[in-house]
C-alpha cells in the first residue's frame, strides 16, 4: 500500500484486533473500533476491561486492522501504548458516525456519554501494511 492507500484503509469502518498480553504471557486479542490520526491509533475501552488492566501492566501491544471481503488488505502496527482520559467525548462522536453512519452514530454516541471510557493511544514502532488489490 501506498501511504497515502494505507490512510484511506485505516480511515475506513474496519474493525481492528487488538492483543494485549495477559499476565500469563499469553495474548488476548479483541475486536475493536479505531480511530487512526497523524500516524496515530486511537482505541476506546471501558476502564475496568480486561484489556485496559492488560496494558496497565504491560503496555506492549498489536493492533490489526483488515478487510474482512475482497479485495484483501490489512495494516499491523506494534509498539507501546499509553492510557489517557484525552478527547474522549471527540473520539465517541468520530468513531460513532464512522462506522455506524451520521444518524445511528450520533445517537450511538450519545447512549454512551455516561461510560467511563479510557484512551488507548498507539503511535506504532513498527507498520506493516499489505494489500491483495
Amino acid at each position: 500500500m501506498t501511504p497515502e492507500q494505507k490512510r484511506a484503509f485505516l480511515k475506513a469502518p474496519h474493525l481492528a484486533d487488538l492483543a494485549t498480553l495477559l499476565p500469563d504471557g499469553s495474548p488476548h486479542a479483541t475486536p475493536v473500533w479505531h480511530h487512526y490520526e497523524r500516524g496515530r491509533f486511537y482505541v476506546l475501552s471501558e476502564a475496568g476491561s480486561v484489556k485496559v488492566r492488560n496494558i496497565a501492566r504491560d503496555p506492549r501491544v498489536c493492533l490489526t486492522v483488515a478487510s474482512r471481503e475482497p479485495p484483501y488488505g490489512y495494516v499491523m502496527a506494534t509498539g507501546r501504548v499509553e492510557l489517557s482520559r484525552k478527547r474522549i467525548p471527540e473520539l465517541v462522536f468520530k468513531m460513532s458516525v464512522n462506522y455506524l453512519g451520521d444518524d445511528e452514530g450520533r445517537r450511538y454516541a450519545k447512549s454512551v456519554k455516561d461510560v467511563d471510557f479510557v484512551v488507548i493511544e498507539l503511535k506504532p514502532s513498527k507498520t506493516i501494511a499489505w494489500s491483495g488489490d
